[in-house]
């Protein structure tokens, strides 16, 4: 099978309430998702095309204590990945494990993913 691919970022992604903005009628992506996605686009350039199916793990590390959803960071997480060109399209995801870890400055993200 393929190895693993494993990054992370520092930097927390913006929240699905951040990420999306209407204006002039229409739903776009923020800035702020603009930015991120440009980011995990330069971690992941090297990073090979995923084919086939996909088992994804997600570890949140919240910047802070405060309450949070963690599914929250998915979609502006998930939309990078696809928009960096690690796999077609998120929906190659068959199993996707998210968990909260524990804090860290600025937050964090890590993810793995494995072929199924």
């Amino acid at each position: 099978g393929l190895e693993p691919t494993f990054f992370y970022r520092r930097g927390y992604p913006p929240t699905v309430n951040h990420y999306w903005k209407i204006g002039n009628g229409r739903l776009y992506v923020s800035d702020d998702g603009r930015l991120y996605r440009r980011r995990v686009s330069a971690i992941l350039v090297d990073a090979p095309e995923q084919i086939g199916r996909l088992s994804v793990a997600v570890a949140v590390h919240p910047p802070d204590g405060r309450k949070r959803d963690i599914d929250n960071v998915l979609k502006c997480l998930l939309d990078a990945i696809t928009k960096a060109g690690v796999w077609q399209d998120d929906s190659q995801i068959d199993r996707l494990l998210v968990e909260r870890c524990d804090v860290k400055p600025g937050g964090m993200v890590e993810v793995v993913i494995d072929a199924i």
